[in-house]
């Protein structure tokens, strides 16, 4: 997965168009857009707001706890049976 080259933004200057941002390793704090549903955020080092961390934390315990109990499950058998996105199971077997 490639990522984009993210620029700072000037609050002063945000519109309603996407903003790409760029997370500096500072500590500072950038205004961006959540990765996965494109809301506005503050962030210091994450690329989704709060509330999708959490959905994707909540998909990753349904997955972990399914391939426990199922270790030969496959791709599509995990997606069908804990309904959670095809992507997100892509990422979590990357991890």
């Amino acid at each position: 997965m490639t990522s984009t080259p993210r620029k700072r933004v000037n609050l002063t200057n945000v519109t309603k168009e996407k903003v790409i941002c760029r997370i500096w390793g500072s500590g500072e704090m950038s205004l961006c857009n959540c990765d996965k549903c494109g809301r506005l955020f503050l962030a210091k080092w994450e690329s989704r707001c709060t509330s999708c961390s959490q959905l994707v934390l909540k998909d990753t315990h349904k997955v972990k706890d399914f391939v426990r109990e199922h270790p030969r499950a496959t791709l599509i058998e995990i997606y069908n049976m804990t309904g959670v996105p095809l992507q997100t199971i892509k990422e979590l077997m990357r991890a």
